[in-house]
């Protein structure tokens, strides 16, 4: 009867069954996978739509991927009993921001800039890539390309908008959809409930989605080139 009473009171059910359709999975694989399985469910069906194919690269690859040249820097807070005001800032969906303000995605790369006057194919995350003269003869540095400061080169959105731009997009105008809606039910409703796991939901898959680029030896399609 415990066990039955902390399902009902942390409506696991509903929140499980929620989550599962908005991601595209079973129910089952929302408490067994992880938050990559998420992603690429969401991902993979919106690249279908734009007729692109992900990679899957083997563990030899993963081993031969150059290694990240930066991470992030997370300061430590100072632990003390201040008596004056501290005003405390934060961002709102800060790494999605960053990924849909400069079209981050692995269909919008280019990749390297030192790279661009190299013959043949030259290193892409797990792959390689072949980019065309003729392409980059008529992209303009300063209005189509975005260059990251570790020397990464993207398009910019009127010359291809990213698969990973258009997915995030979507989910943070549906979440604030969603939690707008709310504010118009009473909380202690059931679809008050539902929408609240609708609008968690969402509010996860989009902090995920930028750390999945990134994961170099468990993710299925690391790339260093579109994060790092």
């Amino acid at each position: 009867m415990g066990n039955f009473r902390l399902i009902y009171e942390l409506d696991l059910i509903n929140k499980t069954s929620e989550f599962a359709r908005i991601y595209g999975i079973e129910f089952y694989h929302v408490l067994s996978r992880g938050s990559q399985y998420r992603v690429e469910s969401m991902m993979i069906r919106l690249a279908k739509c734009f007729n692109f194919v992900t990679v899957t690269p083997d563990k030899v690859q993963l081993l031969h991927m150059r290694a990240p040249e930066c991470l992030a820097l997370t300061l430590e807070p100072i632990s003390n009993i201040y008596f004056t005001p501290i005003a405390v800032l934060d961002f709102q969906s800060l790494y999605p921001s960053i990924v849909i303000a400069y079209n981050i995605c692995y269909s919008t790369c280019l990749g390297r800039i030192d790279q661009f006057d190299k013959q043949g194919p030259f290193k892409f995350g797990c792959t390689s890539l072949i980019l065309d003269d003729k392409v980059l003869k008529n992209l303009n540095m300063e209005k189509d390309i975005f260059c990251s400061p570790n020397g990464i080169a993207f398009v910019r959105k009127h010359i291809r908008h990213g698969i990973l731009p258009i997915m995030l997009e979507e989910i943070l105008s549906t979440r604030v959809m969603v939690k707008n809606t709310m504010k118009l039910i009473e909380q202690k409703s059931t679809l008050y409930k539902l929408l609240d796991a609708r609008q968690l939901c969402l509010k996860l898959i989009a902090n995920v989605t930028f750390g999945y680029t990134s994961a170099s030896f468990s993710g299925r399609m690391p790339c260093v080139e579109v994060i790092k």
